[in-house]
Parts: structure tokens; sequence; C-alpha cells
């Protein structure tokens, strides 16, 4: 080190923050709960009665099945609930998974064919497979 240097060393500086300040306007608050307010006022009478309607607002699976259209369930009247489903189908076996269907012709070899099409649903047990990983399915 050369002569007349020191490791230590004084600097003076000064520092300048910028501190943000937030006022709150109570009217623009007051609009706002207004309106929340409002809108509750304007849908909650679309509910009223809900305990009429006779089911619980619950999806258990035999529900699930007839709200999805499964081709086993056509016949069923939906608003029987799921003991009145058990009774029309009867000793029935579902199962969720993959359901192979045919979707139109196609060709293959050169012949004119029915193209096979997987899709998840639910149907008798012995007409669904489990499905596999890497497996695509149609609308």
């Amino acid at each position: 080190m050369d002569e007349g240097l020191s490791v230590d060393q004084l600097i003076h500086g000064n520092q300048t923050t910028t501190q943000n300040v937030y006022r709150s306007d109570l009217r623009w608050f007051a609009g706002a709960a207004v309106l929340e307010i409002m809108a509750v006022m304007f849908v909650l009478p679309l509910f009223f009665g809900w305990w009429t309607l006779g089911n619980a607002p619950l999806l258990p699976p035999m529900e699930l099945g007839l709200a999805f259209d499964a081709p086993c369930l056509k016949e069923v009247n939906s608003a029987t609930g799921s003991s009145g489903v058990v009774q029309k189908v009867g000793d029935v076996h579902l199962k969720y998974g993959v359901i192979h269907t045919m979707n139109g012709p196609g060709i293959e070899d050169g012949k004119d064919s029915e193209r096979m099409v997987c899709r998840l649903g639910i149907a008798q047990s012995q007409n669904v497979q489990q499905p596999t990983r890497g497996m695509r399915f149609g609308v």
C-alpha cells in the first residue's frame, strides 16, 4: 500500500426515499357496498323455494350417470332419485370407464369398415374397460 493511504475511508452521503401515503375515500367504498347489497337482493329471490325440489343438492354416482346421459339409464325418470333409478333398472352392475363405440364409416386396408372410437362414460360393467396411460378419447 502507498504511503499516506489508509484502509479506513469515510464517505458522506444523503439518502432520499419516497413513501406512499394512501387515503381512503369512504364514498367510493359506500357506493361499492350498496351495489353489492343490491346484487345480492336481486339474486336472493331466485333461490326461494329450493327446499321444495325434492332432491338433496348432491350428485351421487347414480345422479352423475343421469346428468351425463348414460345410455343404460336413458329410460329412467331422473326425478325419482337414486332409489327410483335402482327400482327401474334393477340388478345391473354399472361401471365408469372406457366405452368403445362405432363412429361412422372408415377405410381400413382398402375396405369399408366402421371406425372404433373410445370415450369415457358409464355403462354395464362387462362393456367397460379400465383406462390406461396414454389413451386418447373422442368427443
